[in-house]
């Protein structure tokens, strides 16, 4: 279905009554991930895997600590394909991965706008100096596109940060709102702990997930 024009932010944050009992009517639970994944659906792509998803505090949007959800990603199993340029076997970077979603109904056509902030964190007590793939991140609509980000290399000890938005005019029925992190390596969760259970190496490449705003008109 064709994309629409995006809300003004303040025309959004001024949602009247009307368009704030819309809302509820779509059914949509635990946007903020205050209750970790309460109301999403953990899913995974073909050869995605996804470690250590919690509900967590962080500062997914700079300066502001709020309720997200934390995610390691990659693929599951590292993969080898035909190079075409020398026939010899090259690693196959497809982004693998995964996410939340949830299902909501809408009982008469409108138009559904979706905004969330994200973010990846990396960290190396190692002598690593960064993470070359931050991840793609995307919010997808009935299993289409809404909004992507790539996020490329990521410092140790930095934070990388986008937002994703889009709205996209839907009928009614039955839809789904998911969000997706995808990356072309193995997920970077990695910790050894000592006989006490406290961490003495961590290597980790963290995905944040904020708050999800939502608006219907």
């Amino acid at each position: 279905m064709a994309d629409v024009a995006l809300p003004p932010t303040a025309q959004v944050r001024a949602l009247d009554a009307g368009v704030q009992h819309a809302l509820k009517a779509l059914d949509f639970v635990n946007l903020a991930f205050a209750h970790g994944l309460d109301g999403w659906k953990m899913f995974q792509t073909p050869n995605g895997q996804v470690l250590g998803a919690a509900g967590v505090r962080f500062a997914v949007r700079a300066g502001a600590e709020s309720t997200a959800l934390s995610l390691a990603v990659g693929q599951r199993e590292v993969r080898m394909r035909p190079n075409p340029e020398t026939g010899g076997p090259i690693m196959d970077f497809t982004p693998e991965g995964g996410g939340v979603s949830q299902t909501f109904r809408v009982a008469e056509s409108g138009t559904l706008w979706v905004r969330v902030d994200v973010a990846t964190a990396f960290e190396s007590t190692a002598q690593h100096l960064s993470n070359a793939d931050g991840g793609l991140f995307e919010v997808l609509v009935d299993d289409k596109p809404l909004a992507q980000k790539k996020l490329g290399e990521v410092k140790n000890h930095a934070v990388e940060r986008a937002a994703l938005e889009g709205s996209r005019v839907l009928l009614p029925g039955l839809h789904t709102l998911a969000i997706r992190v995808t990356r072309g390596l193995k997920p970077s969760l990695a910790r050894e702990k000592n006989a006490l259970g406290k961490v003495t190496k961590a290597v980790t490449l963290i995905s944040y997930l904020g708050p999800v705003s939502v608006a219907w008109r």
